[in-house]
């Protein structure tokens, strides 16, 4: 169950949906979480009578389209990787993206990815590289991990931006949750949320 549908209670459920939306149009997590809350907002404020500027909403920024799906180029001999400490071949040789400084030993490619998943499974916000620490793009982190990993990620970053708006009321008996109207505080599931 969830917050009520009434005019003054957007669904958690609207968000999700159109969060998977824009993800699949190419937005970063960040942004669909960002932008996916404002245009459900806008939308509930629109079907109550109310209009944008009262909902407290600007329109969407357009999506921006994801960068080249190229690794860098680093050509140099063989090499052997610094976290399974296997020999590698020079074809082998992976950076996914551009670091600051070119790093002086390189880690493979399984490593990288295990890295970056494991980051995932942590649910860090931030997903940093293991050569410079620089906190690597969206569109570099979906071309690395496995469809799993990247629903994860996404997820959480819904999940967190959510957590970030004080008027955004969790349900404490259901796993729903949405902006409450303090005349209106009863939900779905007949729990009365502050």
């Amino acid at each position: 169950a969830v917050i009520s549908s009434s005019p003054d209670v957007v669904q958690r459920e609207a968000i999700a949906a159109k969060f998977k939306e824009l993800v699949a149009q190419g937005a970063s997590p960040q942004e669909a979480a960002l932008q996916a809350i404002k245009l459900v907002r806008q939308s509930a404020a629109g079907s109550a009578g109310r209009s944008a500027a009262e909902a407290d909403m600007a329109s969407p920024a357009p999506l921006s389209a994801p960068p080249e799906e190229v690794d860098v180029l680093c050509p140099a001999g063989p090499y052997t990787c610094f976290i399974c400490t296997e020999a590698k071949e020079s074809f082998e040789r992976f950076l996914p993206h551009r670091c600051s400084v070119m790093p002086e030993t390189l880690c493979c490619r399984s490593c990288f990815v295990a890295w970056v998943e494991s980051q995932i499974d942590g649910d860090s916000a931030a997903i940093k590289c293991c050569h410079c620490d620089s906190t690597l793009e969206p569109a570099i982190v979906s071309r690395l991990v496995d469809a799993e990993h990247w629903q994860r990620y996404c997820s959480s970053a819904l999940h967190r931006t959510l957590k970030q708006d004080a008027h955004f009321i969790w349900c404490p008996k259901c796993a729903g949750g949405g902006w409450v109207d303090a005349n209106q505080p009863l939900s779905k599931c007949g729990w009365t949320c502050p």
